[in-house]
């Protein structure tokens, strides 16, 4: 195929039941060559885009309603009971994927073995994990000197199982870059797990009210996933599918490890040293500040990979759609996390209560963790697409690395100190990752930090004076909000104006011709893929 759109994967067979007659979704036929589409790159970019914006906020609607609902109706350490359990639930999930997913997105032609040879490895996984949690329950709640955790750990496992059975699909659907569908699976998903959620709660089921509604939610994004992807695995198991998948994958494996790892080392540490009550004020703080960061990289990641895939040949194009990208993010997502951090205090009151106060130190870090980890994050999809498994891997090495040498010294001072060596370890992190990946491109360092600087310094001191003008008002936390909000939005906006910003104009120009639009004259016409 050309450096056009995708085209699915898989022969169909005649009179094969597992695909549909009518109105299915996918659509296979052997992958080998890459072939222009009736619809160019740029338009899948943004009509994937425009989706994937619409799921991330719909979703996300629904799921800060059902956190603040059940915040207002649970304590602080029953949400750190369920937090102490997704340490281990996530290592084995990041193993699950073992990187395959990602090397089925990345590969040029795919068959039927392939996807029914992921199928099976990972239900295979999904089961022997199911299994060696369920006997090691008793150990891991004496570990966190916790009882009530055996029956957890037993119940909230069987998502293991289930996430494996709607992985291929969910694969399929971004090797076609159709988020439509995924839109509706996930706000779905959401709303019946989080209205059970709510209602147990509310009749006094207290953690089983968030461990139902963390097994529900998986079981029902795999089921509509079934139901809206054609594909079905077939009896197809191959050691020789897998083999080119794994070389490229392992490495993905590797790193989603370390980085599923250290993701949790702190929820891990917490629990262990702080307790239940301090891990599930940093939840909730994790919560706040991964409602707008992670959503905003997910958007972003999920669709520039699959299509950074298809144009890794043409570095000039990869840096101009980074670049974008980079810009995009920086000024989209400074002035939200660090205002996060100067109303934070009233915004913990307004939607959680007083009881949840604690947790304001923890958000303000961790938003400005989060104000970085946006643009780290996407620098790997540079990485990933050029198929430098090999250097993500040694990266992602190197890079926690140093965050255990600053929790091993910030350890002393609690979990603040934690937190801030994590801020610290996340800056570093950025300065790795844009090295490399703009090695690979011709971006270097210097230019990145030059392109996203502007927003960083405007969005610092929109923050601050934000900041003071919260700390001399003395009116209600409703009211406080009421004020600061729009004076940081209109403080923000203005510096935009009258510093031109340039990604102001860049944002409505991706609005109306999307992403990957070249500039005119330019030697890649955007019409050709």
């Amino acid at each position: 195929m050309g450096k056009g759109c995708f085209v699915p994967a898989v022969a169909p067979r005649a009179g094969d039941p597992r695909f549909r007659k009518k109105k299915r979704l996918f659509r296979p036929e052997e992958e080998t060559t890459r072939t222009v589409s009736h619809m160019t790159l740029k338009h899948r970019a943004i009509h994937a885009t425009i989706w994937s914006v619409i799921e991330r906020v719909g979703a996300e609607a629904v799921r800060l309603s059902v956190t603040v609902i059940l915040a207002r109706l649970l304590l602080p350490e029953q949400y750190g009971l369920v937090a102490m359990l997704f340490v281990f639930l996530a290592l084995v999930n990041a193993f699950m994927d073992s990187g395959l997913g990602s090397a089925l997105v990345q590969k040029e032609g795919v068959t039927s073995a392939d996807y029914s040879s992921v199928f099976y490895f990972n239900m295979s996984v999904g089961l022997a994990a199911y299994i060696l949690f369920f006997l090691l329950a008793p150990l891991i709640a004496a570990f966190y000197n916790e009882p009530k955790l055996i029956d957890l750990t037993r119940f909230m496992s069987l998502s293991l199982i289930v996430i494996a059975g709607g992985m291929v699909q969910g694969v399929i659907l971004e090797r076609e870059i159709n988020f439509k569908v995924l839109t509706k699976v996930s706000f779905l998903s959401l709303s019946v797990s989080g209205v059970l959620a709510i209602y147990l709660a509310s009749r006094g089921a207290g953690v089983w009210s968030i461990a139902i509604q963390s097994v529900l939610y998986y079981s029902v994004r795999t089921m509509l996933l079934w139901l809206y992807v054609g594909w079905r695995p077939g009896r197809e198991f191959s050691m020789s599918a897998l083999k080119p998948l794994y070389s490229y994958g392992y490495k993905i494996l590797g790193y989603r490890m370390i980085e599923s790892a250290f993701q949790n080392v702190y929820t891990l540490l917490i629990g262990k040293y702080f307790g239940a009550r301090e891990l599930g004020y940093f939840t909730q703080a994790r919560n706040i500040q991964e409602s707008v960061t992670t959503n905003l990289v997910n958007i972003v990641e999920r669709v520039t990979f699959p299509v950074m895939a298809r144009i890794q040949d043409d570095d000039a194009r990869m840096k101009f759609a980074y670049k974008r990208v980079l810009q995009l993010l920086a000024f989209l997502n400074f002035p939200v996390m660090l205002g996060i951090m100067a109303i934070a205090h009233p915004l913990v009151r307004v939607m959680f209560g007083d009881k949840w106060l604690s947790s304001v130190p923890y958000i303000q870090l961790l938003s400005a963790a989060g104000a970085i980890y946006a643009i780290q994050a996407i620098s790997t999809n540079v990485l990933k697409a050029k198929g430098r498994s090999d250097l993500v891997l040694k990266l992602v090495i190197f890079k926690k690395a140093i965050a255990l040498g600053m929790i091993f010294a910030s350890f002393p001072w609690g979990v603040k100190g934690i937190l801030a060596g994590f801020v610290i370890a996340s800056g570093l992190g950025f300065l790795v990752d844009a090295h490399w990946s703009g090695a690979l491109i011709a971006y270097p360092l210097r230019e990145q930090v030059r392109d996203i600087l502007p927003p960083a310094v405007l969005s610092l001191a929109m923050a601050s004076a934000t900041y003071l003008l919260g700390s001399v008002l003395d009116v209600s936390s409703i009211l406080k909000l009421v004020i600061q909000i729009p004076f940081a939005v209109g403080i923000y906006f203005l510096g935009v104006k009258i510093f031109r910003l340039e990604a102001l104009s860049l944002f409505f120009e991706v609005v109306r011709t999307g992403v990957f639009k070249r500039e005119e004259g330019s030697h890649v016409s955007t019409e050709q893929g």
